[in-house]
């Protein structure tokens, strides 16, 4: 049983024209047999769509549907061709699906593909920036018939089937269908002498040097782009562009996020008590570092302006060192007499059982 053709275009009975032909476009596009090659359901969709269409945008048509439904309908009344019904549609399916003989009548060229590639630099060559020379395998166009794909001297012919159109009508039952043409491939064009190097590809695969700017301040993951080092489009068309995709090794000592580095500071028993200055490594080279008296274990230092720098702005990070006090186990005679002179004269540390009688108490300890 056929579904209400307001229900197949999503409007209400009193839908105007316009809001009929925004919502023919829409659904059309979403489920052109282009866009969805080999799906049997979106293509009887995109036919019940157009039949919709061909009916509730004919004012004599709607008003029989209108007045006796599906019944009120003759064959002639449901039969079309789409090129009828494209209509005002021509340039949005032009956008989407190729445009057929038109594309190729204004002489486009479609661009190559783009390319990828993975980049490993090491964690200094981050920081400092680095030029990197690649060799990568591409498609370039042929240099015996400059990517045209014809022998020499001679040139494309209009293909003989589409008429140079680049697809051909074919016709379903009382449907009429646009698909690309099998003979030029939708081209438009036919090439009767092909290059006997490229053997009518107009495309050879080939070495090609790339050189690589890394900025300083990159990081892992980051992708750059260099233009026009893809692949060659096809019949003469510009070349893709190739991302490259960084990525930076770890390094033994420091920890990245951002520009900020952080690493693990190991910091004397006696410097962890007295405080004073110690030489830091940076990913620069090397820093003095304040430690102020009194520092615990887990306390975070911070060093402005010796991170990595930001690749927008080239202004540094920090650099954060965690402290680790280093609690000494093996003494020789000198330190294990002053540990324990320093025994008596500290401060008895309150026990656990002391701190909780006082907070029972309501004192504090």
């Amino acid at each position: 049983m056929k579904r209400d053709y307001y229900e197949v275009l999503g409007l209400a009975r009193t839908a105007t024209n316009q809001e009929i032909k925004a919502a023919y476009r829409k659904l059309a596009i979403q489920y052109h047999p282009d866009r969805n090659p080999d799906n049997p359901e979106a293509e009887n969709k995109f036919k019940e769509i157009a039949e919709a269409y061909a009916v509730l945008s004919d004012g004599s048509k709607r008003e029989k549907y209108d007045r006796y439904g599906h019944s009120g309908l003759s064959q002639g009344d449901i039969s079309y061709d789409f090129n009828d019904i494209f209509g005002g549609f021509t340039d949005i399916f032009d956008t989407f699906f190729g445009g057929g003989g038109r594309y190729q009548r204004q002489g486009s060229r479609q661009r190559g593909n783009d390319l990828q590639y993975s980049l490993q630099i090491s964690f200094d060559e981050a920081y400092t920036g680095t030029e990197k020379k690649i060799r990568i395998k591409r498609h370039e166009h042929c240099p015996e018939c400059d990517g045209s794909g014809t022998r020499p001297g001679t040139g494309r012919k209009t293909c003989p089937t589409c008429r140079g159109r680049g697809s051909v009508l074919i016709r379903q039952g009382f449907f009429t269908m646009s698909r690309t043409c099998s003979t030029c491939g939708g081209h438009g064009e036919v090439i009767e002498h092909p290059c006997e190097t490229c053997h009518g590809e107009g495309l050879v695969v080939k070495e090609h040097e790339v050189t690589i700017r890394i900025p300083a301040g990159i990081e892992d993951g980051d992708t750059l782009r260099v233009r026009d080092s893809g692949e060659a489009g096809p019949g003469g068309g510009g070349y893709g562009d190739l991302y490259i995709v960084v990525g930076v090794k770890p390094h033994p000592i420091f920890r990245r996020s951002g520009p900020d580095v952080g690493f693990d500071l190991p910091v004397t028993f006696s410097m962890a008590a007295l405080g004073g200055e110690m030489e830091i490594p940076t990913p620069g080279g090397k820093a003095e570092l304040k430690i102020p008296a009194g520092v615990q274990s887990g306390t975070v230092l911070e060093m402005k302006g010796e991170g990595f720098p930001d690749m927008n702005t080239g202004k540094k990070g920090r650099v954060l060192a965690t402290v680790h006090v280093k609690t000494p186990h093996r003494l020789n005679e000198d330190q294990r007499r002053l540990f324990e002179r320093l025994r008596e004269v500290e401060d008895e540390p309150v026990s656990v059982w002391d701190r909780l009688k006082s907070m029972f108490a309501g004192k504090s300890v």
